[in-house]
């Protein structure tokens, strides 16, 4: 058990590195976005996003692919996906 611990660290340390960086972004426009600001304006993104992250975390602890590296990518990607997501949805309609 206490070896989930260390990938699921690694895995949150990974989706905060990307929240962070889209932060960074929105603020290079936006001098007053913060971190709280951003997770506030955006709930369901978030909640999906951390969701989807421990969905892919699962899914390679089960099929015995995780490493700190796979899981750190989960965390980091996860945000991503659903950014891709939502810009082709909008693209298309």
């Amino acid at each position: 058990m206490t070896e989930h611990l260390v990938f699921l660290s690694i895995m949150a340390l990974g989706h905060m590195a990307h929240t962070l960086k889209a932060v960074v972004q929105i603020r290079e426009a936006d001098k007053t976005m913060t971190l709280r600001k951003y997770i506030a304006e955006r709930p369901y993104k978030t909640g999906l996003s951390v969701a989807g992250s421990l969905i892919g975390y699962v899914m390679l602890a089960d099929t015995g692919q995780l490493t700190l590296v796979a899981a750190m990518g989960v965390g980091y990607m996860a945000d991503s996906v659903f950014d891709v997501a939502a810009n082709k949805t909008r693209t298309q309609l």
